[in-house]
């Protein structure tokens, strides 16, 4: 490819063409709740929203980076030691979340209660939800990517806030779907900005693996 057709601006082409993706994505997921489909089509549809960043990036990649492989793209990201000390420590609080709940949902129903003929099926399907809807589809554009890009020109930190806040805008109609309103929903989002803005800076400094970075 000529380096006349290389993207001059490939970070607000990523986010621009992102968010041109997720919008109809989203829409139907509204539409699958609003017509009251299966929870489970509900749960798709918002999972393959969550990849939207994914699909833009793999749209993009041949005009930002031309002549390179995508899949040695994603193997580079994965070739960093693994810090097993952190996989350790992340996998042990979410076991402890999992377990807390299991005990909290068996606790609180009836012995015949569906909550707890189907506990451990629904929290796994929560769990694997959650990862598939969440950093799985979305860290090898923003942070694999575009943090990484914004990198070359600005500090770790003004990269973070950078892509911390359009990670932010770009979550924000997820955000509205999780029940919180007026100041609650504000301290909501700040708190996510704010971590994701630390989380990122750390992912950058610390140079680990992209599973550490998923997880």
């Amino acid at each position: 490819m000529t380096e006349d057709k290389r993207l001059k601006k490939p970070v607000v082409s990523f986010i621009l063409l992102t968010n041109i993706i997720f919008w109809p994505l989203f829409l139907l997921v509204g539409i699958t709740k609003l017509l009251h489909f299966p929870t489970w089509i509900f749960d798709v549809m918002l999972c393959i929203s969550a990849w939207s960043s994914t699909f833009a990036f793999m749209f993009l990649f041949k005009r930002i980076y031309p002549g390179q492989s995508f899949i040695q793209f994603v193997k580079d990201r994965f070739k960093n030691k693994l810090n097993y000390s952190i996989v350790l420590t992340v996998s042990m609080i979410q076991i402890i979340i999992f377990l807390t709940m299991l005990f909290l949902i068996s606790t609180n129903s009836e012995a015949d209660s569906i909550f707890n003929r189907t506990t451990w099926g629904v929290l796994i399907y929560y769990v694997v939800k959650t990862i598939v809807s969440g950093p799985l589809g979305e860290e090898l554009g923003w942070r694999g990517f575009a943090l990484m890009e914004l990198q070359k020109k600005y500090s770790p930190l003004k990269s973070s806030i950078i892509i911390g806040f359009w990670w932010g805008m770009w979550h924000l109609p997820i955000w509205f779907t999780t029940g919180f309103t007026g100041s609650n929903l504000i301290n909501y989002v700040y708190c996510n900005f704010l971590f994701n803005s630390c989380h990122f800076t750390y992912s950058y400094k610390s140079k680990e693996s992209f599973i550490s970075k998923i997880l």
